[in-house]
């Protein structure tokens, strides 16, 4: 497949404001997360055949959507013929969107911190799941994984991938922090459409707090040991790195 293998850290697309590749950064034994291979992203169920094609050009061939059965069913990925998509929620609980303030609450309770800790102990064969996934499709080309708002539930899987990887923890807590600003557009639409969006406000954001949190969290579930415990071979895990690190000036 030729693609735009130039490294771009943000695609930019009119219907979707979230969609960054996680290659460029330098892990703990020197070597590099190659560019076109690891993207996350936010809801891509407003792409335009274009901007489907746009990614296609960026050598994306998998998506992995990581919403809620009900989310998808609401708000579908129109996945080209040229694209495979699999389905890994990574929460057990489903959102109900007539309700979507109390059903936010009752996913992330008191504060987003809380959520993302929820979800690593209320569902670790799905996260465990989600990175076999990932790695099963890395060997067919780029991956991009989603969710709704690119920023929790990917946040997650990104910051399990690249702790994964080596990153270094700063590079991960910078990395999530960026959705705050990118999803900014999608922000302002929900104040105009959403009768509770100011009782959300407080989950809209993507402090680097949150993300040092969790972060601590893996430390403390001894991250590998955590994921292989609940379905993860060792080696996908070698096969992750094998498949996105490269050496540095390689």
């Amino acid at each position: 497949m030729n693609f735009n293998n130039t490294p771009v850290k943000r695609i930019r697309l009119e219907h979707a404001f979230n969609i960054r590749d996680l290659g460029g950064l330098e892990t703990a034994d020197g070597s590099v997360i190659r560019w076109n291979r690891l993207y996350r992203g936010d809801c891509l169920a407003f792409l335009s055949p274009d901007e489907w094609k746009k990614l296609e050009d960026f050598g994306i061939v998998s998506i992995i959507d990581l919403r809620s059965k009900s989310e998808t069913l609401l708000m579908k990925d129109q996945v080209p013929e040229t694209m495979q998509y699999y389905h890994c929620p990574l929460q057990k609980e489903e959102i109900d969107f007539e309700n979507a303030a109390e059903s936010a609450s009752k996913a992330f309770t008191k504060s987003l911190a809380d959520g993302y800790q929820k979800m690593l102990y209320d569902s670790p064969e799905l996260i465990a799941g989600a990175v076999k996934t990932v790695v099963q499709c890395l060997n067919k080309g780029g991956v991009l994984f989603h969710c709704t708002a690119g920023k929790d539930r990917t946040g997650v899987l990104s910051a399990v991938l690249l702790t994964l990887l080596g990153a270094d923890r700063e590079d991960i807590v910078a990395e999530y922090q960026v959705s705050f600003t990118y999803n900014q557009r999608g922000v302002n639409k929900a104040a105009m459409e959403l009768p509770d969006y100011q009782s959300m406000l407080p989950m809209l954001g993507s402090d680097a707090a949150h993300m040092e949190q969790l972060l601590h969290l893996f430390e403390e579930l001894h991250l590998t040991s955590y994921l292989t415990e609940h379905g993860l071979p060792d080696s996908e895990i070698t096969n992750l790195k094998d498949l996105v690190l490269e050496r540095k000036g390689s």
